[in-house]
């Protein structure tokens, strides 16, 4: 059920017939439409690269456990004994070796999380540093007239981090990193944050 879930997520994040369209809006100041259209097809693409790896990673080492390991060939004990070995021994290293030799290829594919990870980052970075232009004019407005200092934000801050909360579909119907939020929510916004906060 596991499988056949990811494989729809994954169909319908790289070949859904809304995949133009903008999963995650942001103003057209500093960013024309191809770019929009190309970071958002990016997305996609990385979102369902970390849903994939994170899925061949739980796959892989459920299968090992739950069936291959089940299924390793028993040895004669008396051989064994014969040659000065004991087969809870033997068995512990042969499941230890394999299993030690599986996670050294998965360790391979999980090498791709923190690149595709920190991608990820940089358009979500981009696009909520596009949201910080009406700040300049914050300063501008309230020097040269009589107006009162504001007491509550201004009516742009609510959508700096919007790219954010769309990438993870919070507050909206879908997202391409929707199926990452518990994994990643924490740790992309916290980085993303800092990001802006820096400009």
């Amino acid at each position: 059920m596991q499988e056949s879930y990811l494989t729809h997520y994954r169909e319908q994040t790289l070949t859904s017939p809304n995949a133009t369209r903008s999963a995650t809006p942001v103003s057209s100041v500093g960013a024309s439409a191809d770019k929009i259209a190309t970071d958002d097809a990016l997305l996609r693409q990385y979102s369902a690269a970390l849903v994939d790896i994170r899925a061949m990673e739980t796959n892989t080492l459920r299968l090992w456990r739950q069936i291959i390991g089940m299924m390793m060939p028993d040895t004669d004990e008396e051989d064994l004994q014969a040659e000065g070995w004991h087969l809870s021994l033997v068995s512990w290293l042969a499941l230890t070796l394999i299993s030690d030799a599986l996670r050294e290829v998965l360790s391979g594919l999980s090498s791709f999380i923190e690149p595709v990870s920190s991608k990820i980052i940089v358009i979500l970075t981009d696009r909520c540093i596009v949201n910080l232009s009406p700040v300049k004019s914050v300063l501008s407005q309230f020097k040269m007239s009589s107006k009162r200092p504001p007491t509550e934000a201004s009516y742009f801050v609510s959508s700096i981090l919007r790219p954010v909360k769309q990438f993870f579909a919070i507050g909206t119907t879908d997202g391409p990193g929707g199926i990452l939020k518990d994994v990643y929510l924490k740790r992309f916004s916290t980085e993303v944050f800092n990001n802006v906060t820096q400009q």
